[in-house]
């Protein structure tokens, strides 16, 4: 199966909290956040696993940078690296979740052709012995 890995900010009602279980109901892997309400972001991260998703919860604001890396780093460890950004949360005039991301999206790409790198030497390096 090839699940797409998706961030939905503003996650734990309304717009945002409808499309996560959309998502998880195509057993998409998520990664939600919400400003205040971790009570109601953990309900959605549990139906979304209840549908079969990985789904990581944080509770912070999207417009501070740090709450930004944290989210992305801990996503990261996870293996998720998003494919797709819904950015429900209304930071948008700040300007600075799409900055943000898109480097993030730049830096995974790096990581994840290193890794790829990684394994085909590996691969060579058996296949001479």
């Amino acid at each position: 199966m090839n699940r797409k890995q998706i961030l939905v900010t503003g996650a734990s009602r309304g717009i945002g909290r409808a499309a996560a279980l959309a998502f998880a109901k195509e057993q998409d892997n998520l990664i939600i956040t919400c400003q205040k309400n971790k009570e109601l972001l953990d309900q959605v991260k549990q139906e979304a696993e209840a549908e079969g998703s990985v789904c990581l919860a944080f509770a912070g604001d999207m417009g501070d940078f740090s709450f930004c890396q944290e989210v992305f780093a801990k996503a990261h460890r996870h293996g998720l690296y998003p494919d797709l950004v819904i950015n429900n949360a209304g930071i948008s005039h700040i300007g600075l979740l799409p900055l943000f991301i898109s480097h993030i999206l730049q830096q995974a790409d790096v990581e994840k052709a290193q890794e790829a790198a990684k394994e085909q030497a590996a691969k060579d390096e058996a296949a001479r012995h």
